[in-house]
């Protein structure tokens, strides 16, 4: 979605480095003032004079809320200076305003006509509501709140031994039946209860209330009650000898039949022979 610039730029006075263009412009602009003015630096665009690289803010105020695709669903807005994300372009242009105050004055056009700035890498964006994990910036607190469940439910583990076998993710599984061999891992479990989104239900006085629903991790049963799910839990600890069993006679089954196949292939083979 962001491309990283990795490219650096260096002033050629005093060797400061910078990933920005504009960034080693303002700096020669402001240090190097008297010696920029007899030597001309390679970080410089050709078809623009150096004088005019600083635009002005309300000329480009245009392009800081740029409608860009995010999320296949929707089309959000995104800052010209951070990742501060909106579904409002009038937001965008508050947000701007007030966290991005200070730094109007260093918003530099480049050759490629966009507008950068170098506050993702020194963090200068205000009143952020960041995520730990990712570049994303929420709105407000609900926003980075439904990103974190969204997108970061589960730890990732990165395992760079080939020959570990990395165990499985506790995460919510639902079966159509009961010939589900269930994990031996299931007392671990007995206390993981996935809770599931608010459902409306009526009162005996007739009020409609959110009711909080829990969910089996291992099938579709859900009650409100946490004792009531934990009962149930018990049913599949009940029934884990009974599965891995029923397991092993289907295996043996398989076996028998396919030995069965091949005597009768063996038999109409000799036939065969026999007849010819």
């Amino acid at each position: 979605m962001f491309k990283h610039r990795l490219n650096e730029y260096t002033c050629v006075f005093c060797g400061f480095k910078s990933t920005l263009k504009g960034a080693v412009i303002l700096h020669q602009k402001s240090i190097h003032k008297d010696l920029l003015e007899s030597d001309r630096n390679d970080f410089v665009h050709e078809d623009k004079d150096l004088k005019n690289e600083i635009v002005n803010f309300e000329s480009y105020f245009k392009n800081v809320g740029k409608k860009r695709k995010i999320d296949p669903e929707k089309e959000l807005y995104v800052c010209g200076s951070c990742y501060f994300i909106s579904k409002n372009r009038d937001y965008i242009h508050k947000h701007f305003k007030t966290d991005h105050k200070f730094l109007i004055n260093l918003i530099v056009l480049f050759s490629n006509d966009e507008i950068y700035l170098d506050v993702v890498k020194n963090g200068w964006c205000l009143n952020k509501k960041q995520c730990s994990k990712c570049s994303f910036i929420g709105e407000k607190s609900c926003d980075l709140k439904e990103h974190k469940k969204k997108f970061h439910n589960f730890d990732t583990i990165v395992n760079d031994d080939e020959n570990h076998v990395q165990p499985d993710s506790t995460c919510k599984i639902e079966v159509k039946n009961e010939d589900c061999i269930v994990s031996e891992e299931i007392e671990e479990l007995r206390n993981t209860l996935v809770l599931s989104s608010y459902e409306k239900k009526k009162t005996k006085s007739g009020v409609i209330k959110g009711v909080k629903m829990y969910t089996c991790p291992f099938c579709s049963f859900k009650k409100s009650n946490r004792l009531l799910i934990k009962k149930h839990l018990e049913k599949h600890l009940d029934s884990e000898s009974k599965f891995k069993r029923l397991s092993n006679e289907r295996e043996l089954n398989k076996v028998l039949d396919d030995l069965k196949n091949c005597v009768v292939k063996a038999i109409n083979l000799i036939n065969k022979i026999e007849n010819s």
